[in-house]
Protein backbone atom coordinates (compact mmCIF):
# COMPACT_ATOMS: atom_id res chain seq x y z
CA UNK A 1 0.00 0.00 0.00
CA UNK A 2 2.83 2.22 0.05
CA UNK A 3 2.09 3.62 -3.50
CA UNK A 4 -0.19 5.66 -2.23
CA UNK A 5 1.56 8.63 -0.68
CA UNK A 6 3.25 9.18 -4.18
CA UNK A 7 0.07 9.07 -5.57
CA UNK A 8 -1.21 11.41 -3.43
CA UNK A 9 1.78 13.88 -3.77
CA UNK A 10 1.20 13.27 -7.49
CA UNK A 11 -2.51 14.10 -7.69
CA UNK A 12 -2.12 17.29 -5.39
CA UNK A 13 0.86 18.74 -7.30
CA UNK A 14 -1.21 18.55 -10.80
CA UNK A 15 -4.34 20.48 -9.30
CA UNK A 16 -2.22 22.81 -7.69
CA UNK A 17 -0.63 23.40 -11.44
CA UNK A 18 -4.16 23.03 -12.81
CA UNK A 19 -5.52 25.84 -10.71
CA UNK A 20 -2.44 28.22 -10.95
CA UNK A 21 -3.56 31.86 -12.62
CA UNK A 22 -6.95 31.85 -10.71
CA UNK A 23 -6.04 33.58 -7.84
CA UNK A 24 -3.03 35.02 -6.29
CA UNK A 25 -0.03 32.78 -4.99
CA UNK A 26 -0.46 34.46 -1.52
CA UNK A 27 -4.08 33.81 -1.48
CA UNK A 28 -4.16 29.95 -2.38
CA UNK A 29 -1.09 29.43 0.23
CA UNK A 30 -3.36 31.07 2.83
CA UNK A 31 -6.41 29.00 1.93
CA UNK A 32 -3.61 26.03 3.02
CA UNK A 33 -3.02 27.52 6.31
CA UNK A 34 -6.88 26.46 6.95
CA UNK A 35 -7.06 22.89 4.97
CA UNK A 36 -3.70 21.98 5.98
CA UNK A 37 -1.37 23.59 8.19
CA UNK A 38 -3.91 24.22 11.19
CA UNK A 39 -5.43 20.50 11.30
CA UNK A 40 -1.89 19.52 10.93
CA UNK A 41 -0.93 21.55 14.16
CA UNK A 42 -4.02 20.62 16.20
CA UNK A 43 -3.75 16.94 15.29
CA UNK A 44 -0.36 16.57 16.04
CA UNK A 45 -0.51 18.46 19.44
CA UNK A 46 -3.99 15.84 19.96
CA UNK A 47 -1.56 13.33 19.59
CA UNK A 48 1.22 14.39 22.22
CA UNK A 49 -1.93 14.75 24.71
CA UNK A 50 -3.30 11.46 24.19
CA UNK A 51 0.29 10.13 24.51
CA UNK A 52 0.90 11.91 28.02
CA UNK A 53 -2.27 11.12 29.51
CA UNK A 54 -1.61 7.01 28.57
CA UNK A 55 1.58 7.35 30.42
CA UNK A 56 -0.01 9.09 33.26
CA UNK A 57 -1.09 5.48 34.39
CA UNK A 58 1.50 2.45 34.76
CA UNK A 59 -0.69 0.24 32.70
CA UNK A 60 -1.54 2.32 29.21
CA UNK A 61 2.41 3.60 30.04
CA UNK A 62 3.37 0.14 28.93
CA UNK A 63 1.20 0.29 26.08
CA UNK A 64 3.18 3.75 24.86
CA UNK A 65 6.45 1.99 25.84
CA UNK A 66 5.45 -1.05 23.77
CA UNK A 67 4.30 1.38 21.12
CA UNK A 68 7.66 2.85 20.64
CA UNK A 69 6.34 5.79 18.61
CA UNK A 70 8.40 8.31 20.02
CA UNK A 71 10.72 9.86 17.24
CA UNK A 72 13.69 10.26 20.00
CA UNK A 73 14.09 6.63 19.80
CA UNK A 74 14.11 4.73 23.23
CA UNK A 75 16.62 6.81 24.91
CA UNK A 76 13.16 9.13 24.87
CA UNK A 77 10.54 7.02 25.05
CA UNK A 78 7.80 9.16 27.09
CA UNK A 79 6.34 12.09 26.45
CA UNK A 80 5.89 13.26 29.88
CA UNK A 81 10.29 13.19 30.10
CA UNK A 82 11.11 15.77 26.93
CA UNK A 83 12.38 18.65 27.62
CA UNK A 84 10.67 21.85 26.12
CA UNK A 85 12.39 21.93 22.94
CA UNK A 86 11.74 18.25 21.66
CA UNK A 87 8.11 18.77 22.82
CA UNK A 88 8.13 22.05 20.37
CA UNK A 89 10.37 19.49 17.64
CA UNK A 90 7.42 16.62 18.19
CA UNK A 91 4.91 19.22 17.59
CA UNK A 92 5.84 21.25 14.51
CA UNK A 93 7.99 19.33 12.41
CA UNK A 94 8.17 15.31 13.63
CA UNK A 95 4.62 14.14 15.12
CA UNK A 96 3.40 11.53 16.82
CA UNK A 97 1.06 10.59 14.60
CA UNK A 98 3.57 10.27 12.22
CA UNK A 99 0.86 9.90 9.18
CA UNK A 100 0.79 13.80 9.47
CA UNK A 101 3.89 14.58 8.07
CA UNK A 102 2.60 14.02 4.16
CA UNK A 103 -0.23 17.35 4.72
CA UNK A 104 2.83 18.92 6.83
CA UNK A 105 5.32 18.72 3.89
CA UNK A 106 2.16 19.40 1.01
CA UNK A 107 1.93 22.42 2.81
CA UNK A 108 5.49 23.44 2.50
CA UNK A 109 5.35 22.55 -1.22
CA UNK A 110 2.39 24.35 -1.89
CA UNK A 111 4.59 27.28 0.00
CA UNK A 112 7.18 26.83 -2.40
CA UNK A 113 4.75 26.30 -5.58
CA UNK A 114 6.61 29.00 -7.57
CA UNK A 115 10.28 27.70 -6.93
CA UNK A 116 9.47 24.35 -7.47
CA UNK A 117 7.54 25.02 -11.03
CA UNK A 118 10.74 27.12 -12.27
CA UNK A 119 12.99 24.78 -11.45
CA UNK A 120 10.72 21.98 -13.24
CA UNK A 121 10.62 24.39 -16.48
CA UNK A 122 14.01 25.40 -16.68
CA UNK A 123 15.62 21.62 -15.72
CA UNK A 124 13.53 19.25 -15.50
CA UNK A 125 15.89 16.16 -15.44
CA UNK A 126 17.90 17.91 -12.96
CA UNK A 127 15.33 17.79 -10.93
CA UNK A 128 14.22 14.45 -11.53
CA UNK A 129 17.27 13.19 -11.04
CA UNK A 130 18.45 14.42 -7.64
CA UNK A 131 14.81 14.02 -6.28
CA UNK A 132 14.33 10.56 -7.85
CA UNK A 133 17.89 9.49 -6.57
CA UNK A 134 16.36 10.96 -2.84
CA UNK A 135 13.35 8.65 -2.69
CA UNK A 136 15.50 5.79 -4.13
CA UNK A 137 17.79 6.32 -1.01
CA UNK A 138 15.09 7.06 1.07
CA UNK A 139 16.91 9.61 1.86
CA UNK A 140 15.31 13.33 2.82
CA UNK A 141 14.78 15.91 6.11
CA UNK A 142 11.35 17.32 7.10
CA UNK A 143 9.72 19.28 3.97
CA UNK A 144 12.33 18.12 1.94
CA UNK A 145 12.02 14.36 1.75
CA UNK A 146 12.87 12.63 -1.48
CA UNK A 147 9.21 11.05 -2.37
CA UNK A 148 7.30 14.53 -1.80
CA UNK A 149 9.95 16.36 -4.20
CA UNK A 150 9.83 13.76 -6.63
CA UNK A 151 6.04 13.20 -6.87
CA UNK A 152 4.65 16.41 -6.19
CA UNK A 153 6.93 17.33 -8.85
CA UNK A 154 5.72 15.04 -11.11
CA UNK A 155 2.05 15.90 -10.81
CA UNK A 156 3.16 19.76 -11.33
CA UNK A 157 5.35 18.57 -14.63
CA UNK A 158 2.70 16.13 -16.15
CA UNK A 159 0.27 19.42 -16.25
CA UNK A 160 2.40 21.93 -17.25
CA UNK A 161 3.13 19.77 -20.40
CA UNK A 162 -1.06 18.89 -20.74
CA UNK A 163 0.18 15.35 -20.45
CA UNK A 164 -3.20 13.45 -20.56
CA UNK A 165 -3.45 11.26 -17.19
CA UNK A 166 -6.85 9.29 -17.33
CA UNK A 167 -6.36 7.80 -20.82
CA UNK A 168 -4.14 4.72 -20.18
CA UNK A 169 -0.98 4.55 -22.36
CA UNK A 170 -0.41 1.98 -25.28
CA UNK A 171 2.39 0.26 -23.53
CA UNK A 172 0.13 -0.05 -20.34
CA UNK A 173 -1.04 -3.71 -19.76
CA UNK A 174 -3.22 -3.92 -16.81
CA UNK A 175 -3.41 -7.50 -16.50
CA UNK A 176 0.95 -7.74 -17.20
CA UNK A 177 1.75 -4.93 -14.54
CA UNK A 178 -1.05 -6.27 -11.97
CA UNK A 179 0.75 -9.63 -11.94
CA UNK A 180 3.94 -8.17 -12.27
CA UNK A 181 3.45 -5.82 -9.32
CA UNK A 182 1.96 -8.89 -7.10
CA UNK A 183 4.75 -11.05 -7.70
CA UNK A 184 6.91 -8.62 -6.58
CA UNK A 185 5.34 -7.71 -3.54
CA UNK A 186 4.77 -11.39 -2.55
CA UNK A 187 8.65 -11.93 -3.20
CA UNK A 188 9.73 -8.88 -1.19
CA UNK A 189 7.00 -10.02 1.73
CA UNK A 190 8.93 -13.23 1.30
CA UNK A 191 12.34 -12.35 2.12
CA UNK A 192 11.47 -9.89 4.87
CA UNK A 193 10.04 -12.79 6.32
CA UNK A 194 11.85 -15.80 5.84
CA UNK A 195 15.57 -14.33 5.63
CA UNK A 196 17.37 -13.00 8.72
CA UNK A 197 19.17 -10.10 7.08
CA UNK A 198 17.88 -9.95 3.33
CA UNK A 199 20.05 -7.84 1.04
CA UNK A 200 19.21 -3.65 2.11
CA UNK A 201 20.24 -3.60 -1.73
CA UNK A 202 17.73 -5.69 -3.14
CA UNK A 203 14.70 -5.13 -0.47
CA UNK A 204 15.24 -1.16 -1.90
CA UNK A 205 14.82 -1.87 -5.38
CA UNK A 206 12.10 -4.29 -4.72
CA UNK A 207 10.18 -2.03 -2.98
CA UNK A 208 10.62 1.08 -5.09
CA UNK A 209 9.36 -1.33 -7.87
CA UNK A 210 6.82 -2.11 -5.87
CA UNK A 211 5.90 1.70 -5.05
CA UNK A 212 5.41 2.47 -9.07
CA UNK A 213 3.45 -0.74 -10.20
CA UNK A 214 1.15 -0.13 -7.31
CA UNK A 215 0.80 3.56 -8.68
CA UNK A 216 0.01 2.79 -12.42
CA UNK A 217 -1.86 0.06 -11.80
CA UNK A 218 -4.31 1.75 -8.94
CA UNK A 219 -3.73 4.48 -11.53
CA UNK A 220 -5.11 3.08 -14.64
CA UNK A 221 -6.84 -0.04 -14.07
CA UNK A 222 -8.90 0.94 -10.84
CA UNK A 223 -11.67 2.88 -12.69
CA UNK A 224 -14.09 0.31 -13.03
CA UNK A 225 -13.89 -0.34 -9.13
CA UNK A 226 -14.10 3.38 -8.45
CA UNK A 227 -17.40 3.90 -10.78
CA UNK A 228 -19.04 1.11 -9.19
CA UNK A 229 -18.17 2.07 -5.11
CA UNK A 230 -19.00 5.83 -5.92
CA UNK A 231 -22.65 4.63 -7.35
CA UNK A 232 -23.02 3.42 -3.65
CA UNK A 233 -24.78 6.41 -1.39
CA UNK A 234 -23.42 4.62 2.23
CA UNK A 235 -19.68 4.35 0.36
CA UNK A 236 -20.05 8.00 -0.82
CA UNK A 237 -21.31 8.80 2.70
CA UNK A 238 -18.08 7.02 4.19
CA UNK A 239 -15.97 9.34 1.73
CA UNK A 240 -16.89 12.55 3.78
CA UNK A 241 -14.65 11.37 6.62
CA UNK A 242 -11.57 9.97 4.81
CA UNK A 243 -9.51 12.87 6.66
CA UNK A 244 -10.53 12.18 9.91
CA UNK A 245 -10.05 8.66 9.68
CA UNK A 246 -6.46 9.93 8.40
CA UNK A 247 -5.72 11.76 11.41
CA UNK A 248 -7.39 10.13 14.36
CA UNK A 249 -6.20 6.46 13.58
CA UNK A 250 -2.76 7.25 14.74
CA UNK A 251 -1.72 6.79 17.19
CA UNK A 252 -4.81 5.36 18.77
CA UNK A 253 -4.60 2.08 16.31
CA UNK A 254 -1.20 1.36 17.65
CA UNK A 255 -1.84 1.83 21.42
CA UNK A 256 -5.48 -0.31 20.79
CA UNK A 257 -3.19 -2.60 18.85
CA UNK A 258 -0.74 -3.33 21.85
CA UNK A 259 -3.05 -3.80 23.99
CA UNK A 260 -5.31 -6.29 21.77
CA UNK A 261 -2.27 -8.69 21.44
CA UNK A 262 -1.79 -8.44 25.13
CA UNK A 263 -5.03 -9.44 25.93
CA UNK A 264 -5.23 -12.29 23.15
CA UNK A 265 -1.84 -13.02 22.45
CA UNK A 266 -2.77 -15.79 20.09
CA UNK A 267 -4.77 -14.27 17.99
CA UNK A 268 -2.85 -11.60 15.89
CA UNK A 269 -4.46 -12.34 12.30
CA UNK A 270 -7.91 -11.34 14.15
CA UNK A 271 -5.97 -8.34 15.36
CA UNK A 272 -4.36 -7.21 12.32
CA UNK A 273 -7.49 -7.52 10.63
CA UNK A 274 -10.49 -6.69 13.19
CA UNK A 275 -8.70 -3.60 14.80
CA UNK A 276 -8.34 -1.25 11.91
CA UNK A 277 -11.84 -1.60 10.85
CA UNK A 278 -13.20 -1.35 14.70
CA UNK A 279 -10.90 2.24 14.32
CA UNK A 280 -12.50 3.01 11.20
CA UNK A 281 -15.89 2.50 12.18
CA UNK A 282 -14.84 4.48 15.65
CA UNK A 283 -12.80 7.43 13.96
CA UNK A 284 -16.36 7.46 11.01
CA UNK A 285 -18.79 7.61 14.82
CA UNK A 286 -16.81 10.26 15.85
CA UNK A 287 -16.53 12.74 12.73
CA UNK A 288 -20.19 12.12 12.57
CA UNK A 289 -21.04 12.75 16.15
CA UNK A 290 -18.66 15.82 16.11
CA UNK A 291 -20.37 16.99 12.51
CA UNK A 292 -23.78 16.88 14.17
CA UNK A 293 -22.78 18.41 17.49
CA UNK A 294 -19.96 20.88 17.00
CA UNK A 295 -19.58 21.58 13.30
CA UNK A 296 -17.48 24.54 13.43
CA UNK A 297 -14.90 22.14 15.25
CA UNK A 298 -15.18 19.79 13.20
CA UNK A 299 -14.48 22.11 10.50
CA UNK A 300 -11.72 23.17 12.54
CA UNK A 301 -9.94 19.98 12.49
CA UNK A 302 -10.95 18.73 8.87
CA UNK A 303 -9.88 21.84 7.54
CA UNK A 304 -13.81 22.47 6.23
CA UNK A 305 -13.38 18.85 4.41
CA UNK A 306 -16.22 16.53 4.64
CA UNK A 307 -19.06 19.45 5.85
Amino acid sequence: MRFRIPILFAISGYLFAHHEGREPHGVRVKRRVRTLLVPYLLWSALGLMLTWALEQFPATRQLVLSAALSPFGPDSPLVSNYSPGQVILCWLLIPLPFQLWFIRSLFFYNLGYPWLRKALDRAPLVYFAITGALWMLGLGLPMIEGTGLCFFGLGVWLRRRDMEVQVPPRWFNGWLFAVVWLLIVTVKTWLAFHLERPSFSVMSLLHRASELLGMLVMWYGADGLVRVAMRQRWFVWLTSFSFIIYALHVPLLSYATEAALYFWPEQQLVVFVGLPLAIVAFSVGVGALLRRVAPSVYELLTGGRGL
